[in-house]
């Protein structure tokens, strides 16, 4: 079982000798043999090694009984310990994912903090398995089935992607390691532990090899959907008239004309980026997203932080909630990059009286000269999902100019403003 860990650890999770790991310590017997199996790896591959135990703050003594168990392992193995307190309680709305979500966050932010290379978590083939047939059940695609990755972009690793359930628990016992058991493993109301207690055993009456046949399955699933991924590539560098990262414009026709699978993929892409989930969205936001492209609805919201908008030739896709969406200072004229919107702003003046000069977004009730602004940024074509985050600049609270409009001479005579938007160097 070594040998596989060392070719897991070395291959597809990319790890050179020297390297740095957090071990993501939860203490049930998953992670337990993680950092023991690392510990071995550490004497072999000089690696520096860190322990982060998360405390979620929802299973009261029980969580305080883990954390102290951990810390007092990694003592033993003369390993640095981190904890991490959530507080989080057991009356949160949608606690697993939010739980998950602020698990990862914590996990980033101490590998980031200490200078760590890599976070390895203890997610086994069962785990993949389990995940596969959720996200099935869910009604995920081809990304979906690809199930989880051995290495993310982020530095988060998982080296015992490849060692089955059994494979530990032997390991466990003939090693003598201890663990914590999480009772809430057991309570079936939790779908991946209908699954994984029930579902699986069932699959194992037909196939007592379902585990590897469907590991096997989601690496054919990751194959496909690499190339799947150059197609999405080619159609969004043909099909995108504005991105700004919050708001991205396409070609309405071009995603009609491309193939289904195609055009459902690059929706999944973009929406999985701008809603800050990897895993992607089930069918049903998909086929509501797609009655958008084809003109059968206006408009879908996604988790209340995405919004698909058919405008005319285009799609639209902008992420929802209040403004304004940045707010900037002035403090001399010059280039001022906007990271939420992804653009620059050239901003040139003379006229000393402008010392409290801001840009930021527009916002409802914005008037220039008695005008409204929204009227003057439509009567210049500017589309209405992208009003919202468009630039003014002003002085003192005071709307005096609006990002990219020319016409407004007046206001630009009395000022001497010069606004160039987009700036190009």
């Amino acid at each position: 079982m070594f040998d596989t860990f060392i070719r897991t650890l070395t291959g597809p999770c990319d790890v050179k000798r020297g390297d740095s790991i957090l071990v993501c310590l939860s203490g049930g017997i998953d992670s337990m043999v993680l950092l023991h199996l690392m510990k071995e790896a550490s004497a072999i591959l000089d690696l520096r090694l860190g322990v982060l135990h998360v405390d979620h703050g929802i299973r009261g003594a029980d969580s305080k009984r883990d954390a102290q168990f951990v810390q007092n392992v990694c003592r033993d193995m003369s390993v640095k310990f981190f904890l991490e307190e959530l507080h989080l309680g057991a009356d949160r709305p949608n606690l697993e994912e939010m739980a998950r979500v602020k698990r990862y966050e914590a996990i980033i932010e101490c590998m980031h903090a200490h200078g760590f290379n890599f976070a390895a978590t203890g997610h086994t083939l069962d785990d993949q398995v389990e995940t596969i047939l959720y996200r099935f059940i869910r009604g995920s695609g081809i990304r979906g089935m690809s199930g989880i990755q051995y290495a993310r972009e982020d530095g988060i690793i998982r080296p015992l992607l490849d060692i089955t359930k059994t494979q530990i628990d032997s390991f466990a016992l003939g090693n003598h390691i201890d663990y914590m058991e999480d009772l809430t493993n057991k309570d079936i109301s939790i779908p991946r532990n209908l699954i994984r207690h029930e579902i699986i055993p069932l699959m194992q009456r037909i196939n007592p090899c379902v585990i590897q046949s469907i590991a096997r399955f989601s690496k054919i699933a990751a194959k496909e959907g690499a190339i799947l991924d150059e197609m999405v590539t080619t159609l969004i560098r043909d099909a995108i008239k504005l991105d700004w990262g919050i708001i991205r414009c396409f070609d309405k026709g071009k995603l009609i004309g491309a193939k289904g699978a195609i055009a459902k993929r690059l929706i999944i892409d973009i929406i999985s980026e701008m809603i800050g989930e990897p895993r992607g969205i089930d069918a049903l936001q998909v086929d509501m997203v797609m009655d958008v492209l084809h003109s059968k609805r206006a408009s879908h919201d996604i988790k209340r932080k995405v919004r698909v908008v058919s405008c005319k030739e285009d799609i639209v896709f902008h992420v929802t909630g209040q403004g304004p969406f940045y707010n900037a200072t002035v403090k001399s004229p010059g280039i001022y990059y906007l990271p939420r919107i992804n653009q620059s702003i050239r901003i040139g003046y003379n006229a000393s009286h402008l010392d409290l000069l801001t840009i930021r977004s527009w916002l409802p009730g914005d008037t220039i000269h008695g005008k409204k602004v929204v009227k003057i940024l439509s009567d210049n074509g500017i589309i209405q999902p992208l009003r919202v985050f468009w630039p003014v600049v002003l002085n003192r609270g005071e709307i005096v100019a609006i990002a990219g409009i020319k016409n407004l001479k007046t206001l630009d005579n009395n000022y001497n403003l010069n606004i160039e938007f987009p700036y190009v160097a």
